[in-house]
C-alpha cells in the first residue's frame, strides 16, 4: 500500500489526519512502503548515523504505545467490510423468513411490517414459480403418459422406436424451460396486477413500497397452494397400461383428426373419460383446478377488501363489482395466453409426418 492510499483510509476510519508520531508507526509497522515516505531533495538529504536511527526506533515504540490506546488503526480492507455487512444481512433475512412464512400463514393480515416488503415478495415469486411449475409439470406427465401408453401386445416405444424417440423429443424441446419461463413471467405479471392495483388506490401517507408491501400478508396462502399444486401433478402417471380396443380407438382418433389439433383433443377428451387407466389425469386436472381458483379467490379478497375501504368515492358494493370484474379480466387473458402457448407448441406435431 502506497502512503496517499493509507492516509485516506486512516482518515476514513478515525475521521482526521494523522499525527507524525501514527505516521512513524504505520512506517514500522509495514503498513505502507518505505520508499513512498517523502523525503528532502537528494541534494539535501540527510544521512542518518547509527544513534539517530535508535532514536528514531525508540520514538516510534513509544508512539505505538500511546496511539494504540487513542486511535483505531486500518486493519480491514473496506471491501472486506462490505462483503460481510451483506453477509449478515443475508443471514438476517434467511433466518427470519421461516418464522415470517410461519406467522402469517397462522395468521394472513393485510397489514403493514417491517420485512413484509422483502418477504411478501419472495413468496409472491415463489409461489408463480410453483404454479407455472405445477402447468408444465401436469402437461409434460399427460403427454408423456400418451406416448408412453403400452398394451399387453407391446408399445409405441418397442413397435415404432423412431416415432417414440421423435415425441420424446418434441415434448422435451416444446415444454422445457422456455415454456415454464414464459408461464412464471405471465402468472406473476397477474399476481403483480392485483397487488398493485389496491396500493394504488390506498390514500394513505405510506410510501407506494409500505402499501404495496402491507398487502403482501396473503402471499404466504398462495405459496403453500401452489407448492400443493405442484406436488399433485406427481399423481399423475407418465405410463400407462391399457388395452388393445382403446390403443386402436386412439389410432383411429389421430388418424381420423387429419392432423388437426382441436378435433384430435376433442376425440382424446371423450376416450379419457372411458378409459380407466387415464382417470388419474381427469382428477389431477380437477384437484390443479380447484386449488388455482383457491389461490384467485385470496388475490380477489385481498384486492377487494383493500380497495373497497381506500376508494370512498364510490359505494363499497360498486367498488366490490369493478374489482371482480377487472379481475376476472385479468384472469381470462391469463387463461387465453397460457392455453394459446400450448395449443401452438402442439400444433407444430403436424409439421413433424408422423401420421
Amino acid at each position: 500500500m502506497k502512503k496517499e492510499e493509507w492516509l485516506e483510509y486512516f482518515e476514513a476510519i478515525n475521521g482526521r489526519s494523522a499525527t507524525d508520531q501514527e505516521l512513524a508507526q504505520a512506517l514500522a509497522n509495514g503498513e505502507f512502503e518505505a520508499d513512498s515516505v517523502p523525503s528532502e531533495p537528494i541534494a539535501q538529504q540527510v544521512i542518518y548515523d547509527v544513534a539517530e536511527e535508535e532514536s528514531v526506533e525508540a520514538t516510534t515504540q513509544t508512539a505505538a504505545r500511546q496511539s494504540n490506546q487513542e486511535v483505531i488503526l486500518p486493519q480491514e480492507p473496506l471491501q472486506s467490510q462490505s462483503t460481510k455487512a451483506n453477509s449478515e444481512k443475508v443471514k438476517h433475512y434467511g433466518k427470519n423468513y421461516f418464522s415470517w412464512l410461519v406467522k402469517a400463514l397462522k395468521n394472513p393480515q393485510v397489514t403493514s411490517d417491517e420485512d413484509q416488503f422483502v418477504f411478501g415478495s419472495i413468496s409472491l415469486v415463489l409461489a408463480a414459480a410453483l404454479l407455472a411449475g405445477a402447468l408444465l409439470n401436469y402437461i409434460r406427465r399427460f403427454l408423456f403418459s400418451i406416448i408412453n401408453l403400452s398394451t399387453p401386445d407391446g408399445s409405441i416405444k418397442t413397435d415404432a422406436p423412431e416415432v417414440y424417440d421423435r415425441l420424446n423429443n418434441f415434448v422435451s424441446s416444446q415444454f422445457g424451460l422456455g415454456k415454464w419461463l414464459y408461464f412464471f413471467l405471465l402468472l406473476l405479471l397477474v399476481y403483480g396486477i392485483a397487488y398493485t392495483i389496491p396500493a394504488l388506490l390506498d390514500k394513505s401517507s405510506l410510501s407506494f413500497k409500505e402499501r404495496f408491501g402491507k398487502l403482501l400478508g396473503t402471499a404466504p396462502l398462495l405459496l403453500v397452494l401452489n407448492a400443493i399444486a405442484f406436488l399433485v401433478t406427481f399423481l399423475v402417471k407418465d405410463s400407462l397400461l391399457i388395452s388393445s380396443e382403446y390403443v386402436s380407438r386412439l389410432s383411429s382418433t389421430v388418424i381420423g383428426s387429419g392432423g388437426e389439433l382441436n378435433e384430435m383433443l376433442s376425440g382424446f377428451s371423450s376416450l379419457i373419460r372411458e378409459i380407466p387407466a387415464l382417470q388419474s389425469l381427469v382428477s389431477v386436472a380437477t384437484y390443479l383446478l380447484i386449488l388455482t381458483i383457491i389461490g384467485l379467490i385470496v388475490l380477489l379478497v385481498s384486492m377487494i377488501k383493500t380497495t373497497s375501504t381506500s376508494v370512498s368515492a364510490l359505494n363499497s358494493i360498486y367498488t366490490t363489482i369493478v374489482s371482480v370484474l377487472v379481475f376476472l379480466i385479468v384472469v381470462y387473458f391469463l387463461d387465453k395466453l397460457l392455453l394459446s402457448s400450448v395449443l401452438d407448441s402442439l400444433s407444430s406435431l403436424k409439421d413433424m409426418s408422423l401420421f
